[in-house]
């Protein structure tokens, strides 16, 4: 454990700043995250490999499905292979399940 008046470390607060900037960024590619990176602190410098690939799921997604509107409010996903395409919600456990229809 930490002594008192000793648990806090600037690299916790530099992470929690850019933890912050993460959750309210739209990230998509690798350049989303640099930039979400180099803007959440200024010490904070993002650095590239080049060895990675990063694809743009959204575009390719977004022909294919719609989107689900209140995503954040759902907690409970169901999907069968009896209904493809579809997916049951519910907002909570004792809520009643709402199919949806994903496919464009």
């Amino acid at each position: 454990f930490m002594r008192v008046g000793h648990t806090r470390c600037s690299v916790d607060a530099k992470f929690g700043r850019l933890k912050q900037k993460f959750r309210n960024s739209d990230v998509d590619n690798m350049d989303d995250v640099m930039r979400v990176v180099s803007d959440s602190c200024a010490a904070n410098i993002a650095v590239r490999r080049q060895s990675w690939q990063w694809y743009k799921w959204d575009a390719f997604l977004d022909v294919l499905f719609k989107a689900i509107k209140g995503i954040h409010s759902i907690q409970h996903f169901r999907a069968t292979k009896e209904k493809p395409g579809s997916l049951f919600v519910k907002p909570a456990c004792s809520a009643e399940e709402t199919e949806l229809e994903l496919l464009r």
